[in-house]
């Protein structure tokens, strides 16, 4: 019953309508695309360093975009956890809900495999932070832990261990060389750090990596896995990083029924009472060690001796 003038001004009102309808929903799209791309901004694979032992690396987050797009509901919550450019050589970038991604399947995968230190490594850098904010003040009320933090030694760079072989025997230096030659261990083997995004907290948590070899040397500890769980309750003591507690309680469950009571009888209270008396070992500048007797360096740190039936490493 419209007049044809009426008609036609209706229809293009109706066109007019559609289009800003349609325009509306693209602008949608677009930035809905827009906002997740800008959360989740890290590289579409990540790829664990090789690892320590046997050389293998291992893709953690193949089809990363894929994930991504299963959990676009998290989008604004991540952006603000983003932490956007790099802020160091090795570092990684990435969001809160990507570190929880990064730790529970590095947790898995180190629970199914100890020897794989990448994944180890990337565990700790994900579940650190507040750890190491608390070694690092540790460090800075300290004299030589300032020090260290302000020098950034690299054990990688400044120790040879074809120098410290020439070392006096019973020296430290002498027996840090031997003890890293008969695993044939390199101090540049240690992962680097990627996902602390900290500069000072990545630089405590290399250098926590870094001097683990010096902790089995200075307590006179070999490599077996009731040692090195040892060796784990001693630092987690000290430093109460996650990465610790869970080699420190998991780790047992792969020894034997007497290994384990042992170990709940003998290491465990070692562990706890080496931890009271040697000062923190991130304060210790090992480097400047290499020429002291293992055995008054000992003294000198109170170092609790192994529980007993257990030989302390001896040096050539």
């Amino acid at each position: 019953f419209l007049s044809c003038s009426e008609r036609k001004v209706s229809a293009n009102a109706g066109e007019l309508e559609s289009r800003r309808k349609e325009k509306g929903h693209s602008m949608a799209r677009f930035l809905g695309k827009t906002a997740t791309a800008a959360c989740f901004r890290a590289p579409p694979v990540f790829v664990a360093a090789a690892a320590r032992r046997g050389g293998r690396t291992t893709l953690l987050h193949q089809q990363h975009g894929d994930f991504m797009r299963g959990v676009g509901w998290l989008t604004p919550a991540a952006r603000k956890l983003s932490t956007g450019s790099s802020l160091y050589g090795t570092h990684v970038p990435t969001t809160f809900v990507q570190k929880v991604m990064l730790a529970g399947e590095a947790a898995f995968g180190a629970l199914r495999d100890p020897e794989r230190a990448d994944l180890v490594a990337t565990l700790g850098d994900t579940t650190g932070t507040f750890s190491l904010s608390t070694m690092h003040e540790r460090m800075q009320v300290d004299e030589i832990g300032r020090e260290i933090l302000q020098e950034r030694p690299v054990i990688a760079e400044s120790t040879r261990i074809e120098v410290l072989r020439e070392y006096p025997a019973g020296t430290f230096g002498k027996a840090y060389a031997d003890w890293m030659e008969a695993r044939q261990y390199r101090p540049e083997e240690r992962p680097e750090v990627k996902y602390v995004d900290d500069p000072e907290l990545a630089y405590v948590m290399q250098r926590y990596r870094e001097v683990h070899d010096f902790v089995h040397v200075l307590t006179g500890l070999g490599s077996t896995e009731e040692e090195e769980i040892a060796i784990k309750w001693f630092e987690l003591l000290q430093t109460g990083l996650p990465v610790c507690l869970l080699s420190a309680t998991v780790g047992p469950t792969r020894l034997t029924s007497a290994q384990r009571i042992r170990m709940a009888a003998e290491w465990v209270p070692w562990a706890v009472r080496c931890s009271v008396q040697v000062p923190f070992f991130l304060n210790i500048y090992f480097e400047r060690l290499f020429e002291h007797d293992i055995q008054e360096l000992r003294r000198e740190l109170d170092v609790a001796p192994p529980p007993y039936g257990v030989p302390v490493q001896q040096t050539a």
